[in-house]
């Protein structure tokens, strides 16, 4: 997405169409630049209500084009609110129309409806008139549409970040049973190890672990874990299991349930497994991939990410409006004598700063491409979050350029000139 220059995609040539989404129902209005002008004057709205569905859409596209008939209009900019995944179907309807996209952000059109009748009610009729004004004053950003294979990409991103959070969802059920009827286990194995898992698959309860023996115990553990598990935290686990403090209370039924998680996670970890790789399968015939990658420290899946966040890079004629739409900038309020905090704005894809933060966590390490940087701004007086928001606008910065210069990412580039 990207700024609008009103005076460029908005002229006398162009008709403004917006949407208040909704679940079935949504509500839309139709102007242009001169016909809004009189529409204030006047203090009348011409918004109208139109189903989800084809018949809907089609209805909401024949006003469209008599509007424009009637005023000799060639160009349609469509606006929306960047909210939900209802009026996705539209979205795609008017793209293949030929409308030009306009994401709007909520707290814009809540902001400026205060100013326009100092009123903060929410009203789905004037919405859309709303928006409308937001995209006259240029303040709307571009909407690109994903297509084919990265289409395909962002819809596996999402999966796969639908699939983590129901793994993290079944283990922090799994942690609060343990909590109650074996919390030593969670203090000598945790949940987040793959042994872990295992043991708890085969042997739910404390009684259970120490029916087996520590020799047992020891084996299975050094076997499942390769190595890694030794004697000494066997037998510790084997005398927690011994003297826990655990609830005895309902052992069958959390018996039971463990057993049903676990069983559940391991499905979420064989689906998460089948969705990665579809992505990496996907990624590999993209060449932008492989710019991506030849940075150190962004592998197959963060590649992944940002393609299908971002979409197109080369769509983007200069950093600021990539920037704008990560929302990667750092804001404070202060007044008079009080300095507020700075913090991260957090506007914008909530899933691309999220790539970016986790990217540049990886790069400040000790190996890492912006160590060095980073150290150098916490030096000058930096805070952490500061010093690693920069450093997140400079690795989106650095792939938008490399990518739209088709270039490889050459490691000590100035040693290696």
């Amino acid at each position: 997405m990207k700024k609008i220059n009103k005076n460029k995609q908005i002229d006398l040539k162009t008709v403004v169409v917006t949407a208040d989404i909704g679940k079935s129902t949504h509500w839309g209005y139709i102007t242009s630049i001169e016909n809004r002008q009189r529409e204030k004057k006047k203090r009348k709205t011409k918004t109208f209500s139109f189903t989800n569905d084809e018949e809907g859409f089609n209805n909401f596209f024949d006003k469209i084009n008599e509007y424009m008939k009637g005023n000799k209009l060639e160009k349609i900019v469509f606006g929306f609110e960047s909210t939900g995944s209802y009026g996705e179907p539209l979205r795609y309807y008017m793209a293949q129309k030929g409308a030009r996209l306009i994401q709007i952000n909520p707290m814009h059109t809540k902001r400026l409806k205060e100013i326009s009748d100092n009123s903060p009610g929410k009203n789905d009729r004037k919405d859309p008139r709303v928006i409308a004004d937001i995209i006259m004053l240029g303040y709307g950003l571009t909407s690109i549409i994903p297509k084919g294979k990265i289409a395909d990409l962002r819809e596996l991103v999402q999966s796969r970040e639908s699939k983590l959070e129901d793994i993290n969802r079944i283990k922090n059920r799994i942690e609060s049973l343990l909590a109650r009827h074996f919390p030593e286990y969670l203090q000598i194995m945790g949940l987040r190890s793959k042994t872990s898992i295992y043991l708890l698959k085969d042997y739910q309860t404390a009684g259970e672990i120490t029916k087996i023996g520590l020799k047992q115990l020891t084996e299975e553990l050094f076997r499942v874990s390769r190595a890694q598990i030794r004697e000494e935290k066997s037998r510790k686990l084997y005398q927690a299991a011994k003297n826990t403090v655990g609830v005895k209370e309902g052992e069958e039924a959390y018996r039971k349930a463990i057993k049903m998680f676990v069983e559940e996670l391991e499905l979420l970890q064989r689906q998460l497994s089948e969705i990665e790789g579809d992505i990496k399968a996907i990624v590999e015939q993209m060449p932008e991939s492989r710019i991506l990658q030849s940075v150190r420290g962004i592998g197959v899946i963060t590649a992944a990410y940002l393609l299908a966040e971002v979409v197109e890079f080369k769509s983007y004629k200069v950093q600021r409006e990539i920037e704008k739409f990560a929302g990667v900038n750092i804001y404070e309020i202060s007044s008079g004598k009080h300095k507020g905090k700075r913090k991260l704005s957090k506007r914008g894809r909530t899933l691309l700063r999220k790539t970016l933060y986790m990217a540049a966590l990886n790069m400040i390490k000790k190996d890492g491409i912006y160590h060095k940087d980073y150290q150098r701004y916490l030096a000058r007086g930096k805070k952490k979050v500061e010093a690693l928001v920069i450093v997140m606008k400079r690795l989106l910065r650095m792939v938008f350029a490399l990518l739209r210069k088709d270039e490889m990412f050459i490691d000590n580039y100035k040693l290696a000139a």
